[in-house]
């Protein structure tokens, strides 16, 4: 049955290409040096809409490679069948532009039907058809003592913050909410940037995270 389901869900997405289809882009920009090695993960979580939950924000897990993703109501939930989630990563990318900045850029296509949430409705949980949340997960390879940091970056955290080496080196300071994200409108054929919500500088996680690093005596 299992095999059915994941020929059908790529069978459904190539049918769609081209047409329809949504896109979606997960973009985690870092301030590195040119000598710092960063590896990109294979799986990425991204918060979607699942029409087969009915409900929106659901958090998906996608493989580079795969044909479908894990909604995580199905881990969850193992007693009930899901089936995959119609999407999927059609391109990874790993680029050090002139500006200094290391890009790593995940390229989604997905099926996408608008629904209202079955449990909250469409005033407080309205369907957005992109991802509204990201996180991204990567190595950092430290340029002075070889230590391999595994670390992630997801939008809901408090900035601004350091990621440090154990040795002491700074990997780089994040400032501003990460990942970006950006989708595509297949009607009108234009990409969109989805608008931060963790961004502001004085927002609930910051305050939270400068009390709790004053408690401690540091200031950032």
């Amino acid at each position: 049955m299992a095999a059915f389901a994941f020929v059908f869900t790529q069978r459904r997405l190539d049918r769609l290409i081209g047409g329809r289809l949504r896109q979606a882009d997960v973009v985690l920009e870092l301030q590195l040096d040119a000598k710092v090695v960063v590896e990109a993960s294979d799986t990425l979580e991204v918060s979607m809409d699942c029409s087969h939950c009915v409900r929106t924000g659901r958090t998906v897990i996608f493989t580079v490679g795969s044909a479908s993703g894990a909604c995580t109501a199905d881990l969850a939930r193992r007693h009930q069948a899901h089936p995959p989630y119609p999407g999927r990563i059609v391109e990874r990318v790993i680029e050090r532009g002139q500006d200094g900045i290391t890009r790593v850029i995940y390229r989604l296509e997905y099926d996408a039907h608008r629904f209202d949430d079955a449990k909250y409705g469409p005033e407080t949980r309205p369907w957005s058809g992109h991802p509204t949340w990201g996180r991204v997960s990567f190595t950092l390879v430290c340029p002075l003592c070889s230590k391999v940091l595994r670390t992630s970056a997801q939008n809901n955290l408090g900035r601004p913050f350091a990621k440090t080496c154990g040795c002491g080196y700074q990997f780089y300071i994040e400032r501003r909410e990460m990942p970006r994200l950006r989708w595509r409108d297949p009607d009108l054929d234009k990409w969109y940037d989805v608008p931060a919500r963790f961004d502001a500088p004085e927002n609930e996680w910051g305050k939270a995270s400068r009390r709790l690093l004053a408690w401690f005596g540091i200031q950032r």
